[in-house]
């Protein structure tokens, strides 16, 4: 998946203290090269139940050619269509979800609006009209 994001143009955006986030980040990317922006829980809204929503409108970069990988749906609330649901690591050495991350990022790299490629894959509607 980090050669996708590398084609991709990546920005992180991580709800962690960057204490935290920064050692996970680091090890991924040591030379700073695959995510030219890193946001942390300081940038993200937190809402009055004490949860963290990510927008992503603070990268002031194209909607329809953004993304948000996830594995909590809420955190990608304010675009939701820009949202990528991911199973979490927990450790498991046979984990192959960002190996499926990577084949989806490659196919939806070849449309200009990943949002409408995200609806349909992920039935967004179903959950959204409930």
């Amino acid at each position: 998946s980090l050669k996708a994001a590398e084609r991709l143009g990546a920005y992180c955006v991580y709800c962690e203290r960057p204490e935290y986030a920064n050692k996970i980040l680091n090890a991924i990317d040591p030379k700073e090269e695959l995510f030219s922006f890193r946001l942390y829980r300081e940038n993200c809204y937190l809402t009055d139940k004490g949860i963290y929503i990510k927008d992503l409108r603070i990268l002031e970069r194209p909607m329809e050619r953004t993304v948000l990988v996830d594995n909590a749906a809420y955190s990608y609330g304010f675009q939701p269509f820009n949202g990528i649901p991911i199973i979490p690591f927990t450790g498991y050495k046979h984990d192959a979800e960002l190996l499926f991350l990577s084949d989806y990022l490659d196919y939806l790299k070849n449309f200009p609006d990943f949002r409408k490629i995200n609806r349909e894959t992920f039935k967004y509607q179903f959950y959204l009209n409930s």
